[in-house]
This record gives structure tokens, C-alpha cells and sequence, in this order.
């Protein structure tokens, strides 16, 4: 989308020019608006200049999206460009904007929210389709032999985009609509050594769960070897033998593997609470499966943090011929299950049908017993009591005062214990996994965030300017208030944070985001062997409750409650005991419903209120999502770690930890205020 500049302002003398990043619809994640202001002369001063534009499905919705940035333009110069960056919820957006010079509102450059500007409009669904970014060194229409050929090699692509290399961005938010960037190895060599910042942000995209496709030539996969650099895995030489996962074991951990394209039926998923087994127990058998078909002659995955890169052999389509309809289909299937939505477990703007599964413990519930008690006391004191004591001192003309009045203190005393019991400070549950490599520091959070608070913070939420920071919303079971749902949001981004202003989290509103933050540290433990014991150094921000340690041996050691920046000395353990002891802290953290949503079901009253609710949430758009957060990357990782996803539990290569932590070994937002509780950090590293 490109907006030709308007006409030059009277007021400031000023022109504006909007564009968008070039991108396309994409997919959901982060999208960019370039805001252009241009001056027919260099200015004689530095320029002031804000822009707070808003987005939303429609003009008259209240779901917008406002996002404010300054800039300046300096003296001497004729134009500069602000940058917006904002969450892209829908298909397609409308856009309207504000445009102050020096504090002074220029209405020739601005629009008006009654007459907004369409963005991305689109014929594709972008909710069931992964979405692909070419990278050439050249760019190219999307209908050239590379793009068609990477269509036709996956059917369930359908849509994609050509960018050059050297338009590429150095903040890997900017690659978050897509699912898949395809290259060649020599394109991203290229990248990485003319442009080292930028290919640093595809390769913290990747970690962050970005999957990256690449074609080599080699027969027997001896190409990929080049890769080794770009990743700073560990480079061999000659042939690459992939391995054969079993069963469901995922593929591509520590190497190159073919995957198995069996599809997984409802049946034989195994998402089973931790609570469900002896700790003693034996890791869980893979079930029995198939004969499975691999993708030998087709392509290898490997693993890079969260996402993976994968190698194609040769001109992977021009063989489609050859790919019989069940090894096609399958695929499909394969490739679908890395989506967007399938990936974070959400769709931004749609109910989420697990937002319950991870509030915080007794928050924002009403306490019933305690009601019921004093309601049962009320009856009774001002019922018989007050008329036997009225009675008694012969003043029985007092009950039309009495009456009222206890009625009165009775309703302020509800309404106080209400409010105390929910406290006044903001509180925070929060379940997040981060991958480590203490070699390079790279670092990649996700964490799932439960927010209540008893007055909304002045300032709301802050978060770092590198997290993609996505809202999971309640539906019309959960029976919330669509307005809560479709209050707007305010982003004002400065030079390190994004602040949600306004709108992101509400007074005694349950609130939840999911929260991608790849980063780079120097946190993490210290090991060190001496003669047959194990001392480990805990170097995070917070108290280690539990840690386990395959060390380059093989051997397993545990080390319980190290606080942070002491030392402890481990214990040699087997393989099985360090299983149990992960399953034993973990059994009763993982998310489940609270008991009282259960028990609403039967409720007649409640049903009716749900049906309610479900009209206006539909009328609204927010009719529940096709994916659920237990769906999430962050939730299948939980479930591989305990090897409750078909696996070995603990798969870990020689050279890695777990870390398991009630408190943010590395923070998982930008705020100090909130108050955490019943929460679960895990750190799976290596050194």
C-alpha cells in the first residue's frame, strides 16, 4: 500500500507520504507503516512531528489499534520517516491518522477517522494457509519460475512475496507475518557477510520459531554443512547421514533428521496431565504406529531454538511427479501444523477456549462460602434477632430505621471484603519456557501471562521494543463483558520499549498475552567438576527450585532450592530419578481450569447468560478461534520436556540443563510492579 503525499499543508508546509513495508497481507505478527514527511525547502530548525495512527476491522469498531510515535526532522533537511509498527488482528485493516507539527494539530495531514484508508485487503485466507517470503538477490514478481516452483511444491501455500536482500530489516518483528522464508545457501551466505545485521535478525526470527527453507544440490546433503557458520552449530565434513525419528519422537534435535510424516489423529495424542503419573515411572513408551514415511529424497529438518531450518533437495518440485497422493497429502497436513495460528495458539482478535485454563489462583472470583455465610447471618439478625431485641426494650418502632440501615452496612461490608480479598497491587502468573545457548547467548522466551490488577496501572504494561507481545482473549463461556474485549488499545514505541497505554490491561479484568522475546544474555549456570562431584553456579535473576544437568559424560546430577548468584553441590542421580524429579515439581503447575468452572456448567442461569454472550461475541467478530493456547509451541515444548507428546522425556543432548523457577530467571516483561504467584519458568540450556 503506498498513499500518495497530500498536498503541502498550509498550517505546517509540510507534504505526507504513506506506505506500508511492501510485505503484503502476510500473515498475523507485526506490520510497519512508513509515515514520509517531506518539506519543499530544508527546514531552518528542528521539526517536532507525532504521528498517532489507528488501525481497526472497521471504522465504526471499537477494536482499534492506536500507535503513537515521534520523530524529528532536523534542520537543514527536507524529509524524514517515521516508523510504525503495529499488531496486525485482521485480514483486513482501516487506517486513520493524527499528525502534530510542533505540538500543533495539522489537519491537512491527517485523516479522518469517517473517511479511513483500507490495508490489506485480500482474497486469501491468512488463518489456515502458511505464508512464504522469498528472498533473491534479486526481486522478482511472485509468479517467476522460483516463486511457482516453491507453490507448487507445497499445495497449502497460497500466497508469496519477493523482497530483495538488501531491503531486509534489522528487527526480526519485521519477518513475524510469515511462517516461512526460502533461500538458497549462497543468498544467505551473501547476507550474512555483507549484511551481518540484518541476516542476525532472520536468524533471531528462526530462534523465535521462524522456519526457514533452503535448497542445496548435493546428492548426499554435504552442503549443509555451509549452514554450520550461520548457526554456529558445529561444522563436519563429508556426507550428511540424517536420522529417523521413531514414532513421535519430534525431529531435527541436535541434527539433521527426516521427518516422519504419519498424521497424528485425536486418538493417539497424548496430552494427559502430569498429575496422571507415578513419578517413579518409567519415561512413556512411544504408542504404536504404522510403517511411517520418511521425507528421505525430499528434505531434513534441524532444529534452531524454537523454529528449524529445512534442507530440499535439489529442484524439489520439479520431482512432484513422483510424490504419490498420500506422501503429498501428508505433507500438507505436516506443513499446516506449523501455521501461525497452530504455532502461537491463537488468533489475534478471536476468543481463545483456554484463556481460563491459566488465571490466577482465587482471583476475580466471587467468594461464595463467605457470602453465604454472612448473607445466612444478615437473615438471621435482621429478621428474628432485631425483632426479639426491638421487642425486648419495647421500641419495635425502630425496625423501619433498623432494617435499612443493617441492610446498608451489611452491603458496604460485601462489597469491602470483595474488593480486599482481590488485594490492590497488580499480579501476575506467568508460564514461560526459554531456550538457551550459553555459546552464543542467544535466548528466546515464550510466556503466556495472566494479569489481574486491582486499579489498572497508571502507565500500563511495558514490554521491550524486540517482544512480540500477542492479547489471548476470552469468549462468551468465560461470559465476560464484550465491551472489556473490544475496549481500544494504545502502543506508544520508544527507543528500547513498546508501552501499552492505554487499554491493555483493565481494573479487575482478567488479562492474558502471550509474549515472544528473543534476546541476548550472559545469564545462565556455571558448572564445574571436581574429581567425581558437580558444583553448578546459579547465574540467573531469580532462585533455581530445581536443576538437572546432562553433562558432557552423559552422567545426570540435581541440584535443588540454589538462590540466585550462589553456588550448590549436585547429586549424581540416574537417568529415571531426574525424570521424577522434573514430573514431581511440575505435576500441579501445568494450566488446568479452576474447579468452579467446572462446576458452572450445570448452572441454568449461567447457560442463559453464555447464550447471551455468544450473540454479541459473534455479532462483534470474536466467535471463538480454531486453535487453543494448549496448542502453542509453549505447550508442546511443556509436553516434549515431560514426554507426554509420544517422546522421551528429558531429551537432551550431553551439554544441557533444565532449570525450573517460580520467579522470571530472565524478565518476561519490562515492568516492576506486578506481584508474581503460582508460576512456572523453565530454562532448557546449554553450555
Amino acid at each position: 500500500m503506498s498513499k500518495p503525499a497530500k498536498g503541502v499543508s498550509k498550517i505546517s508546509g509540510l507534504s505526507l507520504r504513506i506506505r506500508d513495508d511492501g510485505l503484503g497481507n502476510g500473515q498475523f505478527g507485526y506490520r510497519r507503516l512508513f509515515f514520509d514527511v517531506q518539506s519543499p525547502t530544508p527546514v531552518t530548525a528542528d521539526t517536532q512531528i507525532t504521528v498517532r495512527a489507528s488501525v481497526s476491522v472497521g471504522y465504526r469498531s471499537q477494536r482499534a489499534t492506536t500507535i503513537e510515535v515521534d520523530g524529528v526532522l532536523s534542520a537543514g533537511q527536507q524529509m524524514t520517516t517515521l516508523v510504525l509498527r503495529f499488531p496486525q488482528t485482521a485480514e483486513m485493516h482501516l487506517l486513520w491518522w493524527d499528525v502534530w507539527i510542533d505540538a500543533v494539530p495539522d489537519k491537512a495531514l491527517s485523516q479522518n477517522r469517517e473517511a479511513p484508508h483500507p490495508l490489506g485487503d485480500s482474497g486469501d485466507s491468512r488463518w489456515r494457509n502458511n505464508q512464504l517470503l522469498i528472498l533473491e538477490t534479486e526481486a522478482r514478481p511472485a509468479t517467476t519460475s522460483t516463486g511457482q516452483r516453491v507453490r507448487n511444491a507445497q499445495q497449502s501455500l497460497t500466497w508469496s512475496a519477493s523482497l530483495r536482500t538488501g531491503e531486509l530489516r534489522e528487527n526480526w518483528l519485521d519477518f513475524t507475518p510469515f511462517d516461512i522464508v526460502y533461500s538458497d545457501i549462497d543468498t544467505l551466505l551473501t547476507t550474512a557477510q555483507d549484511e551481518p545485521q540484518r541476516m542476525a535478525a532472520l536468524r533471531k526470527w528462526i530462534h523465535a520459531g521462524g522456519i526457514l527453507w533452503v535448497r542445496q544440490e548435493s546428492d548426499d546433503w554435504e552442503a549443509l554443512h555451509d549452514l554450520a557458520p550461520l548457526f554456529d552449530w558445529q561444522r563436519g565434513e563429508g556426507p550428511v547421514d540424517p536420522t529417523k525419528p521413531v514414532g513421535l519422537e519430534p525431529p531435527g534435535v541436535g541434527s539433521w533428521s527426516y521427518v516422519n510424516l504419519r498424521p497424528i489423529g485425536p486418538s493417539e495424542q497424548q496430552d494427559g496431565l502430569v498429575a496422571d503419573f507415578d513419578p517413579d515411572a518409567q519415561p512413556m513408551a512411544a504408542p504404536s504406529a504404522p510403517t511411517p514415511i520418511y521425507t528421505e529424497d525430499w528434505f531434513v529438518v534441524r532444529r534452531h531454538g524454537w523454529g528449524m531450518v529445512v534442507a530440499f533437495q535439489g529442484d524439489f518440485a520439479g520431482d512432484r511427479r513422483q510424490w504419490f497422493p498420500d506422501k503429498l497429502q501428508r505433507a500438507n497436513m505436516y506443513w499446516h501444523s506449523q501455521s501461525w495460528p497452530q504455532r502461537h495458539g491463537l488468533v489475534p482478535g478471536n476468543a481463545n477456549t483456554d484463556f481460563s485454563n491459566w488465571l490466577i489462583p482465587g482471583v476475580g472470583l466471587a467468594p461464595v462460602v463467605t457470602f453465604q455465610v454472612l448473607i445466612t447471618l444478615f437473615v438471621l439478625g435482621i429478621g428474628p434477632a432485631n425483632y426479639w431485641l426491638l421487642k425486648r426494650a419495647g421500641k419495635l418502632h425502630l425496625m423501619v430505621l433498623t432494617v435499612p440501615v443493617v441492610a446498608l452496612a451489611i452491603t458496604l461490608a460485601l462489597l469491602s471484603y470483595g474488593l480486599l480479598s482481590d488485594g490492590f497491587a497488580t499480579r501476575l502468573r506467568a508460564q514461560s519456557i526459554t531456550l538457551l545457548d550459553q555459546q552464543t547467548g542467544d535466548a528466546t522466551s515464550w510466556s503466556r501471562l495472566s494479569y489481574y490488577s486491582a486499579f489498572a496501572p497508571r502507565n500500563g504494561l511495558t514490554f521491550s521494543d524486540e517482544a512480540a507481545v500477542y492479547a489471548i482473549h476470552p469468549g462468551s463461556i468465560e461470559a465476560y463483558d464484550i465491551r472489556v474485549a473490544q475496549s481500544p488499545r494504545e502502543i506508544q514505541w520508544t527507543e528500547d520499549q513498546q508501552k501499552l497505554t492505554s487499554g491493555g490491561l483493565a481494573s479487575r479484568t482478567p488479562t492474558q498475552y502471550l509474549v515472544v522475546q528473543p534476546r541476548s544474555t550472559t545469564a545462565g549456570l556455571t558448572l564445574k567438576q571436581v574429581d567425581s562431584s558437580t558444583n553448578v553456579a546459579n547465574q540467573f535473576e531469580s532462585a533455581a527450585q530445581l536443576i538437572v544437568v546432562h553433562d558432557d559424560q552423559g552422567a545426570w546430577w540435581l541440584a535443588h532450592d540454589v538462590p540466585a548468584g550462589d553456588t550448590a553441590a549436585m547429586e549424581s542421580v540416574e537417568y529415571s530419578e531426574a525424570v521424577a524429579a522434573l514430573r514431581d515439581i511440575l505435576s500441579d503447575r501445568q494450566p488446568r481450569f479452576p474447579d468452579a468452572f467446572a462446576a458452572a456448567e450445570d448452572s441454568e442461569l449461567l447457560y442463559q447468560q453464555r447464550r447471551n454472550m455468544s450473540r454479541d461475541y459473534s455479532r462483534a467478530g470474536m466467535d471463538y478461534a480454531h486453535v487453543s493456547a494448549s496448542q502453542n509451541q509453549l505447550s508442546q515444548r511443556w509436553r516434549e520436556l515431560l514426554g507426554l507428546a509420544g517422546g522421551q522425556a528429558l531429551n537432551l543432548p550431553p551439554g544441557s540443563y533444565v532449570v525450573v523457577s517460580d520467579q522470571a530467571p530472565l524478565a518476561v516483561s519490562e515492568d516492576d510492579f506486578p506481584e508474581e504467584e503460582s508460576s512456572v519458568h523453565i530454562v532448557i540450556g546449554k553450555w
